[in-house]
């Protein structure tokens, strides 16, 4: 049996080309980290710090976990996107810059997620999250999935601080507060018919005959987030393209 290492510390660039590292400390890693293949890095009583991008040629895939933080300086994916993002932290999660991935999946976080840039996920996985509180500095956009937060603090906060695209359905649940943008698209399907637009909000309420599959929650939950911080929330098609915008 081998044991972890106790920290590391690299100076230079970084290249994972697949497999796993575990410390039982903090890991940082100061200059550019490239993955060739999927990775884990795990901390199970630190913090993983980068100080520079995290970038992948190939789509790799790349699952990050610490006892303690994950902070992340640079832009993720800012060359070419990485594969599968997951993620999970016994305290606060950080993205400074831009994170542009196939999907991202986060387990949980201790404290306060926060995404400095545009969020973005390019795979039918969509993007899927669950923290203690949740603020987006700029646009979230799911190309060809879902949106799914939820806020595992019953007293936490999500803020949206820039617009929401998705092609499927976009999910808000938990906490006690959310503050949504001033434009929220979902992408999936065809226009609805006018005189169906104002059902669209109606709890599990779905257009007759689209196809699509579901739960019909998604805008009615985003509706009574809306409306329980004086808000409200109406619907209207997508001029020249498919989907609903709000």
């Amino acid at each position: 049996d081998t044991a972890p290492l106790a920290s590391l510390t690299v100076v230079g660039t970084t290249d994972f080309t697949g497999g796993s590292l575990i410390t039982t400390g903090e890991q940082l890693y100061q200059g550019a980290v490239t993955l060739s293949g999927d990775h884990t890095l795990s901390s199970t009583g630190g913090s993983l710090v980068f100080g520079s991008t995290l970038d992948s040629g190939n789509r790799s895939s790349l699952t990050l976990s610490a006892g303690e933080d994950i902070v992340v300086q640079g832009a993720v994916g800012g060359t070419s996107p990485l594969g599968t993002l997951v993620i999970d932290a016994g305290d606060s999660i950080d993205f400074a810059s831009n994170v542009h991935v196939s999907s991202v999946q986060q387990a949980a976080a201790g404290g306060l997620t926060r995404f400095g840039g545009e969020l973005r996920a390019g795979g039918a996985d969509g993007i899927v999250l669950s923290g203690d509180g949740f603020v987006f500095e700029a646009g979230v956009t799911a190309d060809q999935g879902v949106l799914t937060v939820h806020n595992s603090d019953a007293a936490g906060t999500i803020a949206f601080n820039g617009p929401i695209l998705s092609k499927k359905d976009f999910t808000q649940t938990g906490g006690a507060h959310v503050y949504l943008p001033e434009t929220i698209t979902v992408s999936n399907g065809g226009t609805i018919p006018p005189e169906l637009l104002p059902r669209v909000f109606d709890r599990f309420f779905r257009v007759p005959g689209n196809g699509h599959t579901g739960s019909g929650l998604g805008l009615a939950i985003a509706q009574a987030a809306a409306q329980g911080c004086g808000l409200s929330v109406t619907p209207r098609n997508r001029e020249g393209r498919s989907g609903l915008e709000a």
